[in-house]
């Protein structure tokens, strides 16, 4: 069985759920058993367990990275339908996170709701990750070109390091570098298998507009 197939993915999924829920309550029970001790835990004991606390909290980020990855290449089960994509992206929860404008042509696509509800919150998500404050700006766009539906978020964040900008949708990449970059670095990949369900594809660069932040794109054939 492939690495990367959706199959494989979602059985390494189901296989490391139960121990990471247990890695993630293990700090309180080892908590809770000092007290009923009454052994004083020492400032050492506390911060080892803080340590065990973050670092089950990262691998269950990363299960939950690698069930949206799995998920990502199967078409959701409602299917494709002809939307107007801008009241729906304005209503998605993920728009309360950012300040955004919007602005989208009023042609139809045809695409389901969950991959486009997907497809905004991982991009807000990433701007989120990615910002210095708690609530970025963001400009939201969606026009018609030549057969395709282009999509671009822009952001008002660090923005990406250019480096890493032409494998950042591979699984794993992140858009920073150094083993303390945020994420799993599962999110963009997620979007790139959406993508190319729709026969289209997804980039992510530094704006070309001049200004600090990064650009993320997808091409969807979907009009």
């Amino acid at each position: 069985m492939n690495a990367q197939s959706p199959e494989f993915l979602a059985r390494l999924v189901h296989d490391l759920r139960a121990p990471t829920r247990a890695l993630l309550d293990l700090p309180d029970w080892l908590k809770d058993d000092f007290e009923d001790a009454s052994v004083a835990m020492t400032a050492e004991s506390s911060k080892l367990l803080t340590l065990m606390r973050e670092n089950a909290h990262q691998l269950d980020h990363l299960v939950s990275g690698l069930a949206r990855l799995s998920r990502a290449a199967h078409e959701p089960q409602e299917g494709r339908e002809f939307l107007q994509p801008a009241p729906l992206i304005s209503a998605l929860p993920a728009m309360r996170r950012v300040s955004a404008s919007l602005s989208c042509d009023e042609e139809q696509i045809c695409m389901a709701k969950a991959d486009l509800a997907e497809i905004v919150g991982e991009a807000v998500a990433n701007a989120v990750r990615f910002h210095p404050h708690t609530t970025p700006r963001m400009a939201i766009e969606g026009a018609r070109q030549d057969a395709v539906w282009q999509l671009r978020f822009l952001d008002d964040g660090l923005g990406p390091d250019p480096r890493i900008c032409p494998t950042a949708t591979h699984p794993f990449a992140r858009a920073a570098v150094g083993e303390t970059a945020p994420g799993s670095g599962l999110g963009l990949a997620a979007l790139a298998a959406i993508a190319q369900r729709y026969g289209g594809e997804v980039a992510l660069t530094p704006r070309r507009d001049g200004t600090t932040g990064a650009e993320l794109s997808l091409r969807l054939r979907v009009l």
